[in-house]
């Protein structure tokens, strides 16, 4: 067994919560006006406690486990107060908004009076626009939901939200009801009780159904006066508790310096230990209660009972309710934690000086360097493992004998020794694709993750199957799963690191698919299988001699020259020896040798002490300490922090750096690099280095998106924070530590005492469990998505803490407004069922990140108060109120793609220039689009709007769309848009002149679509379009102006690599296609111009890869093109009847891959057997000519030994198919759609097929190859559809 991975390190995320504090706290002093406040000096010292401990405490932990875990308590609480105090000032900050917004004349229909317009309420009743504010009416705020009646009589009290979104004791709204009758002492208590909100906020808060409404919600007078008294008493309760609660801690505080995040703990019983004694619980409860009744004679009042609504009896005041001072609670809290930093800065110094401190604790030193990694072993790469790689290859396609059960490959060895890259390697085989109809691969675990492997079985979505079966543990759901989706086929199945014999069992034993279907698993222990099984196992050792050494010397060295330095080999070698072969350990080390390539720092890894720590021969736990050790402390934070989530987990690259951004994670000191920059580039790092790998997936969507962590670096980061991290799996867990702040629950039943951790500062949940949000105080990431969640509880406002909030995969169809108060909301993830996102989604002031679908986001009003948004894909100009073009005005921050739709109803000229786009520099692609129904209506001012929306310079892609003026805009040149990298204009009709747009020195694709113009050619330069690539000409007429070929000193189209010209009128002023000598892909279809030079060019456009033409009037086809085309399509050449051969060409290669032949006769003559070979893909379409195949075309699919798919289509007489289609070995689907006079198929087809279509034919034929009906053969092939 390998000895443990590391001793766990107490507070280990202590030092960057330190730094992120005092950096929010300096930023929120400095927006502090003068003498605003009684807390400025409390906080100037707090500030400089935080200073002092920052500079005193290093940053790798080199210090008492016993300090840390103080130190780590203290940070936690500076951090939640000053959190809280940012949350206030934020409530503040949106209520200004509010009221400024309100103050200005109103622009467009207010969308607020049509009902279900962003609700998302079934019932949209239109209604006349209501008057502003007028004499003697009633006008409401939305800033608290506060009202003042102007016309008296009566006023309605803002009530406390449970959240901290009071107004104050003295706020604007106090001072007018001080005149408005005999509610006014109530809106005065109410207010002054409202405003510690903001600093306590706990479980026995109020939701905003017993306590208040949304910000933005409207409540008759004298309905809100009697919920008022109701709230008033509730809270008036619960905020006393919370006082003395925080004197009881302060008390134990001062008896011991301790933990200040875990005050209120201090004074209450702790919930985990619930049935055991604890003497503690039972005095704090007494000086609660003592404490409490000395509050009541205090403050003079007499208690009374009341019963509230649910039924629970309360203790209320009767008479004059105590004023709680906001800033003196404050001002005691700093206090205390003012007093434990200094005290532990204190203790720190002491505990430096002391000799003989533990060594492995304090670590290497921090170095500063530039030296990035750059280059290391590709992903997938395999290092002498030839023999093992063929043998795994011939046992899988080794048909065997007929056996029940399916045959069982395991794969053993040591951790990090390359099971599962060889797998890979094998699954990824040009031989084993093609062989098995299906390939499954599924990462197994102790505890398995029902849901987690179905949906690597089914796709992302699990069906409703899983609905069914929420409380399954056993692998009964997933057993049966894999029996329908493998019915009938061939299969692969490749399980991954198992731990359990029940895997193998339980899998072999499947019957339904075809014989040849193989099971290949990887475990590191052989008692996962049977005697049986082992017979066939493949045992991997270390890798040996100069294998390993070639592998670690790339790693090690990278692109540096090994023969540059031999003193830096001799110590490579000794470092070598000490990985035990291993090729994990070789990628991880060798990248912390490669990030100095110093003697001295090879000398010092060699040296470590930490080598003798392994005394299993097979143990590289030790090295990979190692490498964590020399980590910089930035990375080390973020690594260990991945320890929260479960083994095998695939991490998203955006959403994991958002998450390391909401846990205060990334230390950004350059003010040119976002946060969000400095998490990829701390990725990217933490990759080179081998902590994380990217998985090589088959489909390109998932490349590069997500990353993966080798499961001993995930024991490895988890055994470093084993005291704040926690993956729960179901197991019996026992008392909860307190330390735990990040927790992950990846299983279908959560813990019964999940509302119990108060603390979490992380918390996942993606299985079906209910949540008490209200016990989560201290949240700042939340990831609750495919929990089966159907509706978001009006208590999510009572986590003012959250950053990150992540619903995706829920069947959630409307957000509450409530969710509109977490000012402090970094990211939002919405599932696409939500079609409307909340009124007041705009007062998210902090919200950088909101993924939602396109139209929930287009219909969020007055989104311009979003001004730290990063993403904005389409924007929807509108004549309503919040959704003109000016809302862009602020959103510097967006970046990517911006699509600004509907732009003919931008009011004027100065909306367009209060847009500012130039001035969004972020934005690499912007697009520019006027609605298409519209065209033929002009405004007078569309050119003047056009030209105050330029583009910020540093854009790289424009579009503009269907925009109705008469030309084109000046920006549009080379001076304004020398980052421009593509150009797409479609429906521009009345441009008749564009500016010169070859001299964009960067243009590398040019896109015009649906207009007649002329492109200047500008004044003389050396080179035309120098960098274009591709050219896309469709529906229109061009001319490009001042291209003269006879200038033999300039280049034109130098580098073009792809021409597309369709349905074009006119093109002139092109270069002959035959100059284009670079050009690889063309593709003309209706174009006269360019047809005329059509076939005579081919024969010298030798770099031509993929041709696409239609040339009516083509009689004849140089077969000779053939040896350097991989695609070619032929479409409605009628009169084509020769394809000719030269005769000095005899010897020609075949490289011609997919040939699609469309209203157009088949070819004939020697093309075929001496070019058509190798065609992989062969697509025969609308050949209404065709009845059947000739003897020489038959006799050409006999040599069609690669051809794997054939398509025939629209073939209406069509009758016969050549009876050699048995014949073709590498066929793998078959389609014959629409061919009504098709009377039979051939008598047997070849055993490769995986797939048969037969659509819309005779139907006799159809009737013949129905599954009852078939013959044997059909019925084995894995998918068919017939009919």
């Amino acid at each position: 067994m390998a000895s443990p991975a590391m001793p766990p390190l107490p507070g280990l995320f202590a030092p960057p919560i330190l730094h992120s504090t005092l950096d929010r706290l300096a930023s929120h002093l400095n927006t502090l006006p003068p003498s605003s406040s009684g807390l400025e000096q409390p906080l100037q010292t707090l500030h400089c406690a935080l200073l002092r401990a920052t500079e005193t405490i290093p940053t790798k932990t080199p210090c008492s486990p016993d300090l840390m875990s103080q130190l780590r308590d203290a940070a936690y609480a500076a951090d939640d107060l000053v959190d809280e105090l940012e949350y206030r000032a934020l409530q503040q900050r949106v209520e200004e908004m509010a009221k400024a917004s309100a103050n200005q004349t109103p622009g467009g229909l207010n969308l607020s009076v049509f009902k279900g317009f962003q609700t998302g309420e079934e019932d949209a009743v239109y209604q006349p626009v209501i008057p502003s504010q007028a004499s003697g009416e009633s006008s409401v705020t939305a800033s608290g939901g506060s009202a003042v009646n102007q016309a008296g009589g009566g006023s309605l009290a803002p009530v406390s939200d449970g959240t901290g979104s009071g107004t104050g004791g003295e706020g604007e709204g106090n001072q007018t009801n001080r005149a408005t009758g005999k509610h006014g002492s109530h809106k005065r208590i109410s207010g002054s009780l409202s405003t510690l909100c903001s600093c306590f906020h706990g479980r026995d808060g109020l939701t905003d159904r017993t306590v208040g409404a949304s910000s933005n919600s409207i409540q008759a007078g004298e309905h809100a006066d009697k919920r008022s008294s109701k709230s008033i008493r509730k809270i008036f309760k619960w905020r006393r508790k919370e006082v003395v609660r925080h004197q009881v801690g302060d008390d134990a505080m001062n008896q011991k310096v301790g933990s200040p995040a875990t005050l209120r703990d201090d004074a209450n019983k702790n919930r985990f230990n619930q049935g055991k004694d604890d003497p503690s619980s039972t005095q704090n409860n007494a000086n609660l209660q003592a404490d409490g009744d000395a509050m009541n004679e205090a403050s003079g009042s007499s208690d009374s009972t009341h019963k509230d609504d649910e039924g629970t009896t309360d203790q209320v005041t009767d008479s004059k309710l105590p004023e709680i001072s906001y800033e003196k609670v404050i001002a005691k809290r700093i206090e205390k934690i003012t007093g434990q930093l200094d005290l532990i800065s204190s203790q720190w110094k002491d505990a430096l000086n002391i000799p003989g401190m533990d060594s492995d604790l304090r670590g290497p030193p921090e170095k500063s360097n530039g030296c990035r990694i750059t280059s290391t072993v590709k992903q997938g790469e395999v290092y002498g493992r030839d023999g093992e790689r063929e043998q795994l290859v011939r046992m899988l396609l080794d048909s065997g004998d007929c056996d029940e059960n399916v045959p069982v490959i395991p794969i053993f060895g040591a951790g990090g020794v390359g099971k599962t890259t060889l797998a890979q390697y094998v699954y990824r085989d040009k031989r084993v694709e093609k062989y098995f109809h299906s390939s499954l691969w599924i990462c197994a675990s102790d505890d398995i993750n029902v849901m987690r492997i179905a949906g690597v079985v089914l796709g992302p979505s699990p069906t409703s199957r899983a609905n069914e079966v929420s409380q399954l543990e056993k692998l009964d759901f997933l057993e049966g799963i894999l029996k329908e989706e493998l019915k009938g086929k061939r299969f692969l199945l490749v399980l991954d690191d198992v731990e359990s014999i029940e895997w193998t069992t339980r899998f072999a034993a499947i019957k339904s698919g075809q014989r040849g279907s193989k099971i290949v698993m990887t475990a590191r222990r052989e008692e996962v299988v049977d005697e049986e099984v082992k017979r066939s196992k493949i045992v991997l050792g270390g890798l040996k001699g100069d294998d390993f050494w070639l592998l670690f010397k790339k790693c090690a060295f990278g692109d540096e020259d090994p023969d540059k330095h031999l003193e830096l080999q001799r110590i490579g070698k000794e470092v070598a020896e000490k990985l035990k072969g291993s090729p994990l350990a070789a990628k991880v080390v060798g990248g912390l040798l490669q990030v100095d390539m110093d003697a001295g720092h090879w000398t010092n890894i060699l040296g470590s002490d930490l080598w003798e720590l392994g005394k299993d021969p097979h143990d590289i736990m030790p090295s990979l300490r190692l490498s964590y050790q020399y980590l910089p402390s930035h990375l080390q934070w973020c690594f260990a922090y991945c320890s929260a989530f479960p083994r095998g987990y695939p991490f998203d690259v955006d959403k994991l750096v958002n998450i390391w951004i909401a846990q205060g994670l990334i230390q950004s000191k350059n003010t040119n690099k976002g946060p969000e920059d400095v998490g990829r580039e701390y990725l990217s790092d933490l990759v080179s280095r081998s902590h994380f790998e990217i998985p090589n997936y088959r489909k390109s969507y998932w490349q590069g998106r997500y990353h993966v962590m080798h499961d001993l670096m995930h024991e490895l980061a988890v055994s470093v924070c084993l005291d704040e991290c926690l993956i729960y799996e179901g197991k019996e867990l026992g008392i909860m530590p307190k330390t735990i702040r990040h927790l992950s629950v990846s299983h279908w039943a959560g813990p019964d005492f999940l509302s119990e951790w108060e603390s979490l500062r992380t918390l996942m949940v993606n299985s079906m469990h209910g949540i008490d949000f209200g016990a989560l105080r201290s949240i700042r990431v939340l990831d609750i998505s495919y929990s089966y969640m159907r509706q978001l509880p009006d208590a999510v406002s009572h986590l003012i803490h959250l950053r990150y909030l992540d619903l995706s995969g829920n069947n959630i169809y409307s957000l509450p407004e409530s969710l509109c108060r977490l000012y402090h909301l970094q990211s939002l993830i919405v599932p696409n069922t939500c079609r409307r996102l909340p009124k007041g989604l705009t007062s998210l002031i902090n919200l950088r990140h909101l993924s939602a679908s396109d139209e929930a986001v287009s219909w969020i009003a007055g989104i311009g108060r979003l001004t730290c948004l990063q993403e904005l894909k389409e924007f929807h100009v509108r004549i309503v109120r919040g959704h003109d073009i000016g809302q862009l005005k602020n959103m510097r921050e967006l970046r990517g793609q911006l699509c600004i739709q509907s732009l003919e109803d931008v009011g004027s000229k100065e909306e367009a220039i209060e847009a500012n786009l130039k001035d969004k520099i972020h934005i690499e692609k912007l697009q520019l689009k006027w609605s298409r129904w519209m065209r033929k209506k002009v405004r007078t001012d569309a050119q003047e709007i056009l030209e105050c929306l330029q583009p910020p310079p540093l854009v790289k892609e424009l579009e503009l769309h269907w925009f109705r003026g008469a030309q084109s805009p000046s920006w549009l040149a080379a001076q304004s848009l020398r980052s421009l990298q593509s150009i797409h204009l479609r429906g521009c009709e009345r441009w008749r002149r564009l500016l010169p747009l070859g001299q964009l020195p960067l243009l590398e694709v040019l896109h015009m679509e649906n207009m007649d113009v002329v492109v200047d050619g500008g004044d003389a330069v050396v080179e035309m379009f120098p960098s274009l690539k591709e050219l896309w000409l469709v529906d229109m007429s061009v001319l490009f102006e001042g291209i003269s070929f006879e200038d033999q000193g300039r280049k034109f189209f130098h580098h073009l690599r792809r021409l597309k010209a369709l349905n074009c009128r006119k093109v002139k002023g092109l270069p002959p296609l035959s100059m284009l000598s670079s050009l690889e892909e063309l593709e003309v279809k209706t174009c006269p111009d360019l047809e005329s030079e059509l076939p005579e060019c081919l024969k010298v456009l030798t770099s031509l890869s993929s041709l696409k033409m239609s040339a009516p009037k083509l009689t004849y086809f140089p077969g000779e093109v053939m040896q350097y085309l991989k695609q070619l399509e032929i479409d409605g050449c009628s009169d084509l009847s020769s394809w000719l051969v030269e005769e000095k060409d005899e010897a020609g290669r075949s490289s011609l891959i997919s040939l699609s032949i469309i209203e157009t006769p088949l070819p004939t003559g020697p093309i075929l057997m001496r070019y058509l070979t190798s065609l992989r893909e062969l697509k025969i379409d609308r050949c209404s000519k065709l009845t059947s195949f000739t003897t020489e075309q038959k006799e050409w699919f006999k040599g069609l030994t690669s051809l794997e798919e054939l398509c025939i289509s629209n073939c209406k007489n069509l009758m016969f198919l050549p009876v050699e289609l048995h014949e073709l070995p590498s066929l793998e689907k078959l389609a014959i759609t629409y061919c009504p006079m098709l009377r039979a198929l051939p008598i047997g087809l070849p055993t490769s097929l995986k797939k048969l279509d037969i659509w819309g034919c005779n139907p006799a034929l159809i009737a013949q190859w129905q599954d009852e009906v078939a013959p044997a053969w059909v019925k084995q092939i894995p998918y068919k559809s017939i009919y």
